[in-house]
């Protein structure tokens, strides 16, 4: 299956993310609050570009599970992971308004778009793989050193939670079984496109850590 093929591969970029400052001060509470902020404000702009990569999926995969599932999550990165950002936000008393997109977020949310709309659907799919995937694999490492009074513990756990592991679970599965039987040139482009999401999901928390600017 495509993903028993990448996943050993996969783990050690996570072990690598998990190397990140951002990363680790968030695992110790220690991340400074003005780099949590910024990171929630592209967070909120990358979601609101996640959620139509999904739309638009969803209308181009011919397996209506498949599709049906996309359209769920489009609408629960709407709502749930969109809300959660909305409160935490609110929380520090800031908005997303009038927040310029960095060159991380703009990199990762137009690879994703270009890739929902011109890709075959396998290697669309194995695009967003990561999204779900990476995100579920930091925050069940993260959720063991994790103590009651570190102030990111919502987002750790949403992340962290049996419900979100099934939603991965899923997207698995459907990468899987639209991987099967494809020759060897598409499942490559699947893994290239897959591990390409994955180091954009590497720029994007050390983009946060270092509140990158565009420089030009």
């Amino acid at each position: 299956m495509f993903f028993t093929c990448v996943r050993q591969r996969a783990q050690l970029l996570i072990n690598e993310m998990l190397k990140l400052p951002f990363i680790q001060a968030l695992a110790t509470g220690e991340l400074e609050e003005k780099k949590f902020v910024y990171y929630l404000q592209q967070d909120k702009l990358f979601l609101q570009t996640f959620a139509r990569v999904l739309a638009l999926l969803a209308g181009r995969v011919q397996d209506m599970q498949i599709a049906n599932l996309l359209l769920r999550n489009a609408q629960t990165t709407i709502t749930e992971e969109n809300k959660l950002s909305q409160n935490l936000l609110q929380h520090y008393q800031v908005t997303a308004d009038k927040i310029t997109v960095n060159p991380s977020c703009f990199n990762y949310g137009n690879f994703l778009l270009k890739q929902a709309v011109c890709a075959p659907t396998a290697e669309a799919m194995a695009t967003v793989l990561p999204c779900f995937w990476v995100y579920q694999q930091v925050a069940k490492r993260l959720k063991t050193q994790v103590d009651k009074n570190n102030p990111y513990r919502a987002w750790i756990e949403l992340y962290a939670s049996h419900d979100y592991a099934h939603t991965v679970e899923m997207i698995i599965n459907c990468t899987n079984a639209l991987a099967k039987d494809k020759p060897y040139v598409t499942v490559n482009a699947m893994e290239h496109a897959f591990f390409t999401a994955i180091k954009l999901e590497w720029y994007f928390w050390r983009a946060a850590y270092v509140i990158e600017k565009w420089l030009i």
